[in-house]
């Protein structure tokens, strides 16, 4: 019997044309553009210890062979052959993976809800970041209620927080927080962050809806380990709840703050929003906790429904849920002008108010 080859998938990609983010080239995971979506923003990752690759938006995913067999249209034997003899790229016999420390287990959500409150009341929002909040229809109650806060620009006052929280607590666990000369430090980046409820109220995670959207609009308040953040954690792709518990229709959308303007239009309407349309790791959990729930309607954006993966990904999330839980699903279908079920929404009570 010949060995197991295992082909890098680094090397595949660049076989694929597939265009890496050169800052986390050294990684365990890089970054790239997926060949499937929309290209725009790099939410492919490529495992360089496992030589596999997942797409966050599309959900896609596999190893070296199967990226190549779908870039080129051909089955997985022709595109391992044609990889095997490209004598450009590099592949080598299996072998036991060295032993990594294991990371940090996640703090109980419990710890996690009561650093992040406190750490939230030690924030302001900027006026800035408020303006653009009411813009999407938000009221100032509304965004008072739901704590949005500015991170803070500067890392000197961001590591005063962290190191005021660390009297109280232990930040090992809680992802956004690590190490450095010494003390406890918080990462960030310009933007507000944006929390992300369970079906009890608790702050799992925070996002930050980024000042610099030209990588993308989100990024979760993170300090992977795999990154240099010493005694780091990493975020899970949590699923936010918002809205009237009570009710038996959840709408299903892609991010937390797109579900808290929906629900704030539509009479708290309850909103279960994944962070993007193929990561639904949590999704089925979270419905599940929702006892009264009978059905579940898509309002996912316009453009990524025209989307044959994301549509496929949809299918896949649609089948999971009916099988695992029995709640039906359907799709919820606006005017093609307004993209996103917030926009829409804004557009309607704004037509309704000059009506009036």
């Amino acid at each position: 019997m010949g060995r197991y080859i295992e082909i890098s998938i680094l090397a595949a990609a660049r076989r694929c044309g597939i265009r890496l983010d050169d800052r986390t080239l050294g990684r365990r995971e890089v970054q790239g553009y997926c060949p499937f979506c929309d290209g725009t923003k790099n939410h492919l990752f490529l495992n360089t210890e496992t030589n596999q690759w997942y797409c966050q938006k599309c959900g896609r995913g596999g190893n070296a062979v199967t990226l190549y067999a779908a870039v080129f249209g051909v089955d997985n034997k022709a595109a391992f052959r044609e990889l095997t003899q490209d004598k450009t790229l590099r592949f080598t016999p299996r072998k036991e993976k060295a032993r990594r420390k294991p990371p940090a287990a996640l703090a109980p959500l419990g710890i996690r809800h009561d650093i992040y409150y406190d750490m939230l009341s030690m924030m302001d929002l900027s006026e800035e970041h408020r303006r653009d909040l009411l813009r999407r229809g938000l009221s100032l109650e509304r965004i008072q209620e739901n704590r949005y806060r500015s991170v803070p620009a500067d890392w000197r006052q961001r590591q005063k927080i962290a190191r005021r929280l660390a009297e109280r607590y232990p930040l090992a666990g809680v992802p956004g927080f690590f190490t450095r000369d010494g003390g406890w430090s918080l990462w960030g980046r310009p933007g507000f962050l944006v929390p992300c409820l369970s079906s009890e109220g608790y702050i799992q995670g925070l996002q930050i809806r980024l000042d610099d959207t030209s990588r993308g609009k989100y990024r979760w308040l993170s300090s992977n380990p795999e990154y240099g953040y010493e005694n780091g954690t990493a975020a899970c792709s949590w699923v936010h709840v918002t809205g009237d518990l009570t009710k038996d229709t959840a709408c299903v959308t892609e991010g937390s703050l797109k579900g808290d303007v929906a629900s704030f239009l539509r009479n708290d309407a309850l909103f279960v929003c994944v962070p993007g349309a193929g990561n639904i790791e949590f999704l089925a959990d979270t419905l599940a906790a929702l006892p009264n729930i009978k059905r579940l309607v898509g309002c996912y954006d316009r453009d990524q429904m025209r989307n044959p993966n994301i549509t496929q990904a949809v299918s896949k999330m649609e089948a999971e849920i009916k099988a695992r839980l029995g709640i039906p699903y359907e799709p919820f279908v606006w005017d093609d002008r307004y993209n996103g079920i917030d926009d829409y929404l804004f557009a309607r009570k704004c037509r309704l108010e000059s009506a009036a």
